[in-house]
């Protein structure tokens, strides 16, 4: 939750939990989470207030006791918020989106070997299926040394903001009843989202015979539905789908007014700017401005961003002449909560299939096996629509000639991969 907000330096005065501060800051998840609320229908509103409202209710009652790591901390737990509910499903969404990070990764690897560096990250042949291009191999060996340096340096950063990073896979899979002993379906899920405190799951059978809700299996604290388990017609897990939901812009200022930026050769337009106070325990502060272009927050703002990707290591932000924003699907307000909450009672692979089209982010795969011997897989979650059509989103992208926008919304969800009862079960 203090992650979410950018509250977590008033708990330590530790460069790492300013710079954690500082990105969850930038990237306004807090708001976007206030956003995703006031999206919800009334229905899963209400199920919102009354979740916030017992865990306030347990936090005041006398069963209450605080935590030994509020008390080593030095702090008293505080009461809850909607918006702090809803925005844990932001948190989620960031840590399962992929793509933003490689081009910060890549524009690294340039500063450290040039052109050679693209060679690590070879165009997709649509010709060789899922099949990796010949060479790749051999390629990486001959600037091994280098590129474990760039990657070090890299890792080393990025360290600072690892609570926020993305999570690595996991596994699922759906047997058809054919191939089991006892004829029915089998499914199963493996997460492997990073280890934190509080852990990230934890198990929970939800009852409620006024709405037909009875579910069971694992949810994510300040999370009110089921993240994955089943219900008495369908079982369900989740894995990241890596589908690129992000890009990474360069973006040039006006020569003369650094909160300006192109839009075209000849067009400039003033980003939106906040200011932002970070308040560190021991009772001193800081002040953030935040800016965000058409695309998205500048994260070149943030040192610890720009210190990966540029020479410029050490100007101030209006010093700076190289610029990167971010436009990713998990910073667009969304409805996850509610799609959560219809997963919850879903009976049917229709009524599966209806909820994976809807969802916007983060973009998911999921594999299902039901009551009645079906089993099925569909990718959820906004895939963007680019201009041109496929792009090298692989790369730091020119966001000043117009040639790389989302102009076209997104991939239909009927048009998303998915399988019903595959032949080989």
């Amino acid at each position: 939750r203090r992650a979410l907000a950018g509250l977590v330096a008033e708990l330590a005065d530790k460069p790492e939990a300013i710079a954690l501060d500082r990105v969850s800051r930038t990237l306004r998840l807090y708001h976007i989470g206030a956003e995703d609320f006031q999206r919800l229908p009334d229905e899963t509103k209400a199920i919102v207030q009354a979740y916030t409202a017992g865990i306030n209710a347990y936090l005041a009652s006398p069963q209450f006791r605080q935590p030994v790591e509020f008390t080593l901390a030095g702090i008293a737990a505080e009461a809850w918020t909607v918006e702090d509910v809803v925005g844990i499903s932001r948190i989620m969404a960031m840590q399962m989106s992929h793509g933003w990070f490689v081009p910060l990764l890549l524009r690294t690897l340039e500063r450290k070997l040039g052109e050679a560096a693209h060679t690590l990250l070879p165009g997709w042949d649509t010709r060789r299926g899922t099949t990796l291009p010949t060479g790749v191999c051999e390629e990486n060996r001959q600037v091994k040394d280098e590129i474990e340096d760039a990657v070090v340096h890299l890792m080393a950063s990025q360290s600072e903001m690892d609570a926020l990073m993305p999570g690595q896979g996991s596994n699922a899979f759906a047997v058809s009843g054919e191939h089991t002993a006892s004829g029915k379906p089998m499914l199963a899920s493996d997460p492997h989202l990073r280890a934190s405190t509080p852990t990230i799951w934890y198990q929970v059978h939800l009852v409620c015979r006024s709405s037909g809700l009875d579910v069971a299996g694992v949810s994510v604290p300040g999370m009110p539905m089921v993240v994955m388990g089943h219900n008495v017609d369908m079982a369900w897990g989740i894995t990241l789908s890596y589908v690129d939901v992000a890009d990474v812009y360069e973006e040039r200022a006006h020569p003369s007014n650094a909160d300006e930026f192109a839009i075209s050769s000849d067009t400039y337009e003033r980003c939106k700017k906040w200011k932002e106070t970070i308040y560190v325990k021991g009772g001193r502060s800081e002040t953030l401005t935040v800016r965000w272009t058409r695309h998205g927050p500048l994260l070149s703002d943030l040192l610890e961003v720009h210190n990966w990707v540029s020479d410029e290591s050490g100007l101030d932000a209006g010093a700076r002449t190289e610029h990167f924003s971010l436009q990713a699907c998990f910073l667009q307000p969304g409805t996850l909560v509610h799609r959560l909450y219809q997963l919850n009672k879903a009976r049917c692979w229709d009524e599966l299939a209806t909820i994976c089209r809807s969802i916007e982010t983060p973009s998911l795969n999921f594999v299902a096996a039901f009551t009645n011997g079906d089993i099925a897989y569909h990718v959820a979650g906004h895939a963007p629509l680019r201009r041109g059509g496929a792009t090298d989103s692989a790369r730091v992208l020119p966001g000043y000639d117009g040639k790389h926008e989302w102009e076209h919304g997104y991939i239909p969800g009927e048009e998303m991969p998915f399988v019903l009862n595959p032949k080989q079960g």
